[in-house]
């Protein structure tokens, strides 16, 4: 099974990753040059999205989640690394209410005695491996209490710490810079007023530059309508248009393929190291096993037996010194013998050896060797006896699992003679 890294996302409440998640999915829903997209997982999410779109282009606001109800919505995150391959990241939001956002993470004592109500949004954030942070800017610029705007920063904080104790990635996303952006330029930059209004987040998480802040604008513009209470809201404008998708985009990408790139990289090494360790085992199984056998006892000579055979074939073959032919081979069969029982390793086998082919002074042998002791190699040795007395050698080593059969094939020629073809 393929490694498929999970993307998260997190804000307080108001912090607009409805909004963002929304808008996101269907901006990059579509193939582009960037060369990613969002593939929307199931009817649940598609539902989810398009009925908040439909709310969006209505020049309105989707509703706030309730507290105490979570919508799970999945997307595949498809990023191509060549004309016909892509990594796939999993990227799921639990649309919970920022308010159990902000209950799970301002108090330790809740993730100590975690009600079983947060536990899917505690784990679906744990099992993350790249987490999308959501702060809106207004929370820290346009908070007049203090005490509020500590607790949003502590928050944040807590959850950070918690999450990254295991090295995830993390994006820091600052919503609505549509409004704030001259404001934040004047303050230096996204880094700067974080530094200044973030401290506690800034050191822990931004000095480093191990964590980047992007800045973004779901609804880039927007317009003041008077409600039908009386009060005045700002709402998405016609024809609205996005502003930061694409950092988001492009920072998921290249930290999706380098996720998945580790991971390939520790495959790699996992399945080097196996081996090693299996040839090992098979190395220290050889020690062990001509250790304790006779210098003898892991060769098998298979066909030492048969070439005391063929001898007695060909003394019965030259017994009269003529052939029937007048050339040189005899058309005396002789009767076949039994099945030669040979010693392999440490245990007796019957191996059933014959010459199965013969033509034109050339001929084959074959047998089928059975090893009853551990996977070794072994080495297999064929003799040929011709009718002058000169004795041909063949031999080779093969390796042979434990219990297994191996089918043996040797090759003669130049034989003086052609011993008659045999199934033993």
């Amino acid at each position: 099974m393929s490694y498929t890294p999970s993307i998260a996302i997190m804000g307080l409440e108001a912090s607009g990753k409805t909004v963002l998640m929304t808008v996101m999915a269907k901006k990059l829903s579509q193939t582009s040059n960037r060369g990613y997209f969002l593939d929307p997982i199931g009817l649940r999410t598609m539902k989810y999205i398009e009925r908040n779109w439909a709310i969006l282009q209505g020049n309105e606001w989707p509703a706030s989640t309730p507290p105490g109800e979570m919508f799970k919505l999945k997307w595949n995150f498809h990023v191509q690394t060549g004309r016909s391959t892509c990594e796939t990241a999993s990227l799921q939001m639990i649309d919970a209410a920022g308010q159990d956002m902000r209950q799970l993470f301002s108090d330790e004592s809740v993730l100590e005695q975690l009600p079983e109500h947060f536990r899917p949004l505690v784990q679906y954030m744990q099992n993350a491996s790249i987490l999308l942070v959501v702060l809106n800017i207004k929370d820290y610029i346009g908070e007049g209490d203090t005490t509020r705007k500590i607790e949003n920063q502590a928050a944040l904080k807590y959850a950070l710490d918690v999450l990254q104790k295991s090295n995830r990635r993390a994006a820091l996303i600052f919503t609505q810079m549509d409004q704030y952006s001259e404001f934040i330029d004047s303050r230096g930059g996204l880094e700067n007023f974080c530094r200044e209004e973030l401290p506690y987040i800034y050191n822990a998480y931004v000095s480093s530059q191990k964590n980047p802040l992007i800045g973004v604008a779901a609804v880039n513009r927007t317009e003041v309508r008077e409600m039908s209470d009386g009060t005045f809201q700002r709402v998405p404008a016609p024809g609205f248009d996005s502003d930061g998708l694409e950092q988001i985009g492009d920072w998921l990408a290249a930290r999706v393929l380098e996720l998945c790139q580790q991971e390939k990289a520790k495959e790699k090494a996992e399945k080097i190291r196996l081996e090693q360790e299996r040839k090992q085992r098979e190395r220290e199984q050889n020690q062990t096993q001509e250790n304790a056998s006779p210098p003898w006892g892991s060769i098998i000579t298979f066909l030492a037996i048969v070439g005391i055979i063929i001898a007695v074939i060909v003394a019965n073959l030259g017994g009269s010194g003529e052939s029937s032919d007048g050339g040189g081979f005899s058309s005396f069969v002789p009767p076949p013998p039994k099945p030669p029982v040979v010693s392999a390793v440490s245990a007796t086998n019957t191996c059933n050896t014959g010459i199965f082919d013969c033509w034109s002074h050339h001929a084959e042998i074959s047998c089928m060797v059975f090893n009853p002791d551990k996977s070794a190699n072994i080495k297999i040795t064929a003799y040929m006896m011709t009718s002058t007395g000169y004795l041909q050698k063949r031999e080779r080593s093969v390796y042979i699992e434990q219990n297994h059969f191996y089918s043996a094939q040797f090759y003669f020629n130049n034989l003086n003679f052609c011993p008659m073809k045999q199934k033993w």
